[in-house]
Order: structure tokens, then sequence, then C-alpha cells
């Protein structure tokens, strides 16, 4: 039973839906500009408070840091959103150490939630998570002052921190129900993709095979006809009728000769430059050479004639 439950919660949860590469690079460029837009808005928050110049020099150092690595680094999909992720976290603590613990600066942690939430990935998610409690923590342990401004959360730093990282654990619901939501319909949009694809190639298997079948019936008849027009010509004496025949016969063997040849063909109907014209007399629509005369005994133009005839049946 326990076992069923925990999995019924675990499909609730995203899966960290692989984005297309296109759709990632531009949601990491979004999330380097607005970690870009933080360097010089600290510097420029620690001077208008008056803080001095180690904090107008210092504070921007880790974002910067953090997002030239997220720029060079962004081929790497993973590596580069942990580092974009570890520059919004960063420059939310400086912005409360800056402001030394005002609770409206802890806001902050709440707003970069949204702009984590973009990559759909666990692992910057999860930092996220994690270093708001060592950060809270370890700054609150080395200065009281530094991270919290009241006294119950100065008295007990430890127990604050986890607070605050609980608060943006509840925070990130609707983050992870809107990622949930977008990997389910791109799951949709991909198997609707391949359906289309599958049915596209069925589509035109059909069409291969329909044409095949075209192409065979008529070789089938294309080859009765010419046993026919053979046997005819065998049998004919005048001259004047051999002759049609023997022009239905050409006709007809041009006609069979035609998808072997252009299969075996690569000719268009304008060669490319440079190109060789093809040397076939029917895609090319060359007269054939075949001679039109014969002698005017049957059995000499049937001797004279280029192909050879099919024996009658017996």
């Amino acid at each position: 039973m326990d076992r069923t439950m925990w999995k019924a919660f675990l499909d609730l949860l995203p899966r960290g839906y692989g984005l297309p590469d296109a759709d990632w690079q531009r949601r990491h460029r979004l999330v380097l500009w607005v970690l870009a837009a933080h360097v010089p808005g600290l510097a420029l928050l620690a001077a208008v408070l008056g803080r001095g110049i180690g904090y107008v020099l210092l504070a921007p150092v880790v974002p910067l840091v953090c997002l030239a690595l997220g720029y060079l680094l962004r081929r790497y999909r993973r590596a580069a959103s942990v580092a974009a992720t570890a520059g919004l976290v960063c420059s939310s603590a400086a912005l409360v150490v800056i402001t030394q613990g005002s609770i409206e600066a802890h806001f902050h942690f709440f707003i970069i939630i949204g702009f984590i939430a973009l990559y759909q990935d666990w692992v910057p998610f999860l930092f996220n998570i994690l270093f708001t409690v060592v950060s809270h923590g370890f700054g609150s342990a080395f200065q009281q002052t530094l991270i919290f401004n009241h006294p119950a959360a100065q008295q007990n730093p430890w127990l604050w921190s986890v607070l605050h990282a609980v608060g943006v654990l509840f925070a990130s619901v609707g983050m992870l129900l809107f990622w949930r939501i977008t990997e389910e319909s791109q799951q949709e949009k991909d198997s609707l993709a391949r359906q289309l694809a599958q049915t596209e190639i069925g589509r035109r298997q059909f069409t291969s095979d329909l044409l095949v079948n075209l192409a065979r019936r008529n070789q089938s008849m294309l080859y009765r006809q010419l046993d026919i027009i053979n046997q005819l010509e065998e049998s004919e004496r005048d001259p004047d009728a051999l002759a049609e025949l023997f022009k239905l016969d050409h006709l007809a063997t041009r006609i069979r000769a035609t998808p072997r040849a252009c299969s075996s063909c690569p000719v268009s109907s304008r060669p490319a430059r440079g190109a060789s014209r093809c040397r076939c007399a029917t895609c090319c629509g060359r007269r054939s050479r075949r001679p039109r005369t014969w002698s005017g005994s049957s059995s000499s133009s049937t001797s004279s004639s280029p192909w050879p005839a099919t024996p009658s049946p017996t």
C-alpha cells in the first residue's frame, strides 16, 4: 500500500522532460540576461545605501563569475543551468547582506524560482533549495546580523534557515504544477508528431506500391501486345501492312523500355550545367535510328529487324 502511494506521488511530479536544444538555449539566454542585470544593480544598491567600497566591489563578483561560466558552458546544458542558478541565488544572498538581513530582501529568493523553473531540470531546482539552507545557516553563524534582522532568527539561525527553505519549497509547488502540465503538453505534441510521421510513411509506401503494381500490369500487357504483334508480323505478307506493324512494334518496344531506361538513368528535363547529356533515346526524346526499310519478302524483312522475333507457340 505504501509503495503504491509513493509511486502515485512520484507520478504527479515532473520528470525533468528534456527541452529541444533551441528552446533550452532561448530560455538560458533569458536567464543570463536577468543575471546580467543583477551585476550592476547590486553594486548600485550598495553604493546608494552607503555600504562602502568593499560591498560595491565584492557584491557583484560571484554573480559576474557565474554569468561568465553560464555563457562559456552553454553547450553543456546542466552545467550551464547550475552556473546560472548559482548566480541568481548568490545575488539573492548578496542582496540580503547589503540590506543587513532585511525581510523584504528575502523575497528575492522567491522571485528567482520562476526563472530557475524555466530549465525544467531538477538539479538547478534542488540547488536553489540547498543553497538557501546553507547560506542562511552559515551566514548567521558567521555573523548574527548578516542574514536576519530580528532576534528570534539570530538566536536560532539554522531553524529559521530551514523555515526559509521550506517556504521556498512550498512556493515552488505552483511552478511544479506548471512544469508538469508543460511536460504533458510537450509529450502529447511529440506523440502527435510521431503519429503524423508514421501516417505519412504509410501513405508514401501505399503510393509507391500502387505505382509499382500499375507498372507491372502495364509491362505484362505490353509483353502480351508484343507477342501478338510478332505473330501478326510472321503471318503478314503485304509490305504496306507489315510496315505499319513494324511502326506499332517500334512504339510498343519504346514504351516497354521507358521504365527500365529511366530507372537506371538519372536524367532531368533540364540537365545541370556541365553534366553529360543522357544517352538514353527514350528519356531524351531522340529519334530511334532503327531502320525503317526492309526487303520485299516477309522472310528477309523479319531477319532485318533489330529485335529478335518471339517464336510463335507450337
